[in-house]
Formats: structure tokens, C-alpha cells, sequence
């Protein structure tokens, strides 16, 4: 079959780094301290500003470089438009809990930073989101023929992805090493300017 291609239309871009940037200990144990509260399956912190808080202000423009990067590498903006980051919690999943399937509203960009996470054992699973009537075994599950894709992760690590990607945190298992898995959320949105005057769909935020 001479010139035969598959195209992979529309994908997902899912990013994922380590951070040149080792926060110190003094920022860790600010995150740790935090008060946290029963989520459905796993404990989120109280407070979901955290990236806004003055101990933090490093750790958050080392992870602001990677978004901005992200978003102009992705949507290659056209207006004077960038991202900022919005709400930002620290996630704690303790031994035997888990973090269910979810979506983030209201954000264009979302993303998770490592705290404590084990690269043998701990994952993040991303869902198609999509119903297939057909449910047909694969012999090798590819990008193409999977509901759901993981990325290992590991302390150190930053992943984005688009806000409406389905994502979720398998059961986790017991380590030795630490207490639980800990990870730091957050959720972005636009400001400055989008769409067209000329159009009617200009939007200044």
C-alpha cells in the first residue's frame, strides 16, 4: 500500500517536565503543614490559594515558566493573551485511597506537581471520556485503541493538560519512604485579550 499513513488528528497535548528548580525544605514543610480536609476518595488542603501565598512565590514562577511555555506551544496565540494560574491546593492520598475520575471547570489549562510520588509505583490515568459501543479486545493497546493512558510519575515531576481532560489516581500502594502521595494542583485562565472586534467575539479579561 504505497503511501499509506495513519494521521493522528486532534490529539491531547499532555505535557510533562521535571523541574530544573528543587524547592527547599522550608517550602516543603510550608506545604506539608497545610490543614487538610476529607476529599471524596483522598485529602485536599484548605486552602486552594496556596500558589498565591508569599512562601511559595519561587516554586510558583518556576512552574508559571512551563505553563506559558505550554500554552504558547499549543495554542500559539494570535492576540496578546496569556494564562495565569487560578486556584492552586496540594492533593494527600494516603495508602489505600485513591483520586476519582474528574475534570477541572472553569480553567483552560491544569496541572500537577509532584511532591512525593513514586516513579515504580505511582501514576496518573487519563480517560477518552468518550462511549464505545463497541468494545473490541486489542492484542497492544496504542493511542488509537485505548479509553485510558497513563504517565508514570515521580517527586520533582510537572504534567499539563487541557482542564476538560478525564483524569484519575489509582489506588495507592503502601511505601515505605514516605507517608502518602502528595502533588500540588492548580487550575489556569486567560487574561488579556481574545477573539475579534471585527468578528463580534472580541473578549477582554
Amino acid at each position: 500500500m504505497a503511501d499509506t499513513k495513519i494521521h493522528n488528528l486532534f490529539p491531547t497535548p499532555v505535557y510533562t517536565t521535571g523541574l530544573d528548580y528543587i524547592p527547599h525544605q522550608d517550602e516543603l514543610n510550608f506545604i506539608k503543614s497545610q490543614d487538610f480536609q476529607q476529599n471524596k476518595y483522598n485529602h485536599r488542603s484548605v486552602d486552594s490559594y496556596l500558589l498565591e501565598k508569599e512562601e511559595l512565590s519561587t516554586l510558583r514562577n518556576e512552574i508559571d515558566k512551563h505553563v506559558q511555555f505550554y500554552f504558547k506551544e499549543v495554542y500559539q496565540p494570535n492576540n496578546q493573551v496569556s494564562l495565569h494560574i487560578t486556584q492552586s491546593w496540594c492533593n494527600k492520598t494516603f495508602p489505600g485511597e485513591m483520586h476519582h475520575k474528574h475534570a477541572h471547570t472553569n480553567s483552560i489549562v491544569s496541572g500537577v506537581y509532584y511532591i512525593s510520588a513514586n516513579s515504580d509505583t505511582d501514576r496518573i490515568y487519563f480517560d477518552k471520556g468518550i462511549f464505545n459501543p463497541l468494545e473490541i479486545e486489542a492484542v497492544n493497546y496504542n493511542i488509537h485503541n485505548a479509553s485510558t493512558w497513563y504517565f508514570p510519575v515521580e517527586t520533582g515531576m510537572l504534567v499539563l493538560f487541557p482542564s476538560s481532560l478525564l483524569h484519575y489516581v489509582d489506588v495507592v500502594q503502601q511505601d515505605q519512604e514516605r507517608e502518602s502521595r502528595m502533588s500540588l494542583s492548580f487550575n489556569t485562565f486567560i487574561k488579556g485579550s481574545i477573539g475579534s472586534e471585527f468578528f463580534l467575539s472580541e473578549l477582554n479579561l
